[in-house]
């Protein structure tokens, strides 16, 4: 099984940029498994932060320290990272990406695959397998 993190901004303005920003995140991550052929198990923290913020008595701001850690945790965890939406704006995506860098995690960039994301998952599969047979 090859483990996918996928990266997106989460924090927004207003409410309702946030959900905007978990639903699309949820709906790449559910396109990123479709298209894995039960080979890729790919996941986002977006809905696990969201639910649990609202539930926990600590640590209910989603930016702060112990989310970018728990994150930063999970992407070591990974084989690959996508990151998604405008990532490069977002400081939780830029530390998840240079934690990814540090570890030699392959990153994919949604954006360049956004009309053909099979064609990324593809080539997912392809480089996991390349080295790990």
């Amino acid at each position: 099984m090859i483990i996918v993190y996928v990266a997106a901004p989460y924090m927004a303005k207003t409410p309702e940029g946030i959900q905007a920003n978990i639903d699309y995140a949820v709906n790449l991550t559910a396109q990123i498994n479709d298209a894995g052929r039960g080979l890729i198990f790919a996941f986002c923290m977006h809905k696990l932060t969201d639910g649990l913020c609202q539930k926990m008595k600590t640590h209910k701001t989603p930016n702060d320290e112990y989310w970018y850690e728990a994150s930063e945790a999970m992407v070591k965890l990974s084989d690959a990272a996508v990151f998604g939406g405008d990532f490069h704006k977002s400081v939780g995506c830029n530390r998840e990406r240079w934690c990814a860098n540090k570890k030699q995690i392959p990153l994919y960039f949604a954006m360049l695959w956004e009309n053909d994301i099979p064609v990324m998952v593809d080539l997912i599969i392809e480089n996991w397998k390349s080295k790990n047979t």
